[in-house]
């Protein structure tokens, strides 16, 4: 019998904070296996895939279940099932079931808001020699419906010292996922071919920004968090070096936090320094806002191996990106550009399309924009917008009747796919590589975009330079 089942509703086998979660649980004694569904949010689960989930449910006290908002459908249809079969409790958390805990707390038996690291410890605390665990304690973090009532009790306490963390452990024996229609250990090789030599990590957690479309927006004015929390630079080569230990084909290392360049130059210096000196593997960072990103910062780490970062433009229209609570300026912009373009680095810029919002004016100016970026290795990483719960754009989306039924919305949308227009189109097709300027203008012409004698030519775009290219990859094992 093990205490805990914490299963992950995603596509993906990364899963930073479920995988920290997890290690921290057993480091304390509390028997946690780690349950991948690898599913995408529009896939279905099979018979013969729910029965293998529910039987391999049925030696635990406790079942977790953590998601985004896409996967609300398919968390839905396992939690359905595993309340059917088992009086096993089911405990939903994760990014949507804090955005939406009254919502959840009527599928699931209980929610847990915000980080559960400390919710679940003093849950099985309360619950310690008990025959039949109870998951209805008035524990911060939890919320239940009882009776029709519902019962809450606040935020999660965040944990205060994120070196109290563990390292993912990538190749545990308590980690599973759902591949080929049944639950199965993941085979060590399996994980070194997904992460294809990269180690992926997090050396903080949260941002200081709050853009509209991001749930950041919602958990920095609703929670009682730190907009960051950041491990030592102590922990973090320590977690690096450890992954090394254990794994000495790797080849990179990804740091994915929110806000890595906000660190202070202090913490920055102390780490790019170790880094270099004890790590020596090429680095990739996300995380890099512009506000933040300054030349000293930058040639730390292109010193300790830096070799690819990535930044979040999400518009090259500046009204349009003031209107996400963007501060950047064209003008800082191009001073950005202008530092990353000193040195050998590739640079991925993050662009949004299809926001609603944005008029066909300002579309073309992000066009234009995008034409003029100065930097010699460059990729352009685009997204379809997508509303998500509990921030400022979804209540505009559902105020101006975009969107009407929010979970048929969410398993509806992919981030991944945008719309299928002419303009979306060309931000393809500059994507691929610079074009002169005087074809662009033609192309960006009023005449081309809206006259009747050229839907041929839109026509062609479309066809010719679909968003076809992947960017996530789904874990088949």
């Amino acid at each position: 019998m093990y205490d805990f089942l914490l299963i992950y509703a995603a596509s993906d086998i990364v899963g930073h904070n479920v995988r920290e979660m997890a290690a921290y649980l057993n480091r304390n004694g509390i028997s946690t296996k780690l349950l991948f569904l690898a599913k995408e949010y529009w896939e279905t689960l099979e018979d013969g895939e729910v029965s293998s989930i529910v039987d391999f449910a049925r030696e635990v006290r406790l079942i977790g279940v953590s998601f985004f908002s896409n996967h609300l459908s398919v968390s839905r249809c396992v939690t359905e099932h595993l309340r059917e079969e088992l009086e096993t409790p089911v405990l939903w958390g994760g990014v949507h079931p804090t955005l939406r805990p009254r919502e959840c707390a009527g599928i699931a038996d209980a929610v847990c808001v915000g980080e559960g690291e400390y919710a679940l410890m003093d849950l099985f605390a309360e619950n310690k020699g008990a025959d039949k665990f109870s998951i209805r304690h008035p524990i911060a973090g939890l919320c239940w419906k009882e009776d029709g009532k519902f019962i809450e009790h606040g935020f999660g306490a965040f944990l205060q010292n994120l070196d109290d963390l563990p390292a993912q452990d990538f190749f545990s024996e308590m980690s599973f996922a759902l591949t080929d229609g049944k639950v199965s250990p993941i085979p060590r090789e399996s994980i070194k071919a997904y992460f294809n030599g990269r180690v992926a990590m997090l050396a903080s957690r949260g941002c200081a920004f709050s853009c509209t479309f991001c749930i950041n927006n919602f958990l920095n004015e609703n929670s009682n968090k730190p907009k960051i929390r950041r491990k030592s630079v102590d922990h973090v080569i320590g977690e690096i070096a450890s992954y090394i230990k254990e794994w000495p084909e790797i080849s990179l290392v990804r740091l994915n936090d929110d806000a890595f360049i906000s660190h202070p130059r202090s913490w920055m210096r102390k780490f790019c320094e170790r880094y270099k000196r004890e790590i020596g593997l090429p680095l990739d960072v996300s995380g890099v806002n512009p506000i933040h990103l300054r030349e000293d910062k930058l040639a730390m780490l292109v010193d300790a191996g830096l070799k690819t970062l990535r930044m979040g433009i999400q518009t090259g229209s500046e009204n349009a990106r003031l209107a996400y609570k963007r501060k950047e300026t064209d003008e800082i912009l191009r001073e950005k550009f202008a530092i990353l373009s000193k040195h050998d680095i590739r640079v991925r810029l993050d662009f949004i399309l299809d926001n609603p919002f944005e008029s066909d004016e300002q579309r073309v100016e992000s066009l234009r924009f995008i034409a003029a970026i100065p930097i010699r290795d460059v990729r352009l990483n685009f997204y379809s917008l997508t509303f998500y719960p509990g921030t400022e754009l979804y209540d505009r989306a559902v105020a101006e009747g975009i969107i009407t039924d929010e979970e048929m919305y969410l398993s509806t949308t992919d981030t991944k796919q945008p719309a299928a227009t002419y303009l979306n189109a060309l931000n393809y097709y500059l994507g691929i590589r610079r074009r002169p300027g005087i074809w662009l203008r033609l192309l960006l012409s009023g005449f081309i975009r809206k006259s009747p004698l050229t839907a041929l030519v839109r026509k062609y775009f479309i066809w010719r330079y679909p968003f076809s290219e992947p960017r996530y990859f789904t874990f088949k094992g």
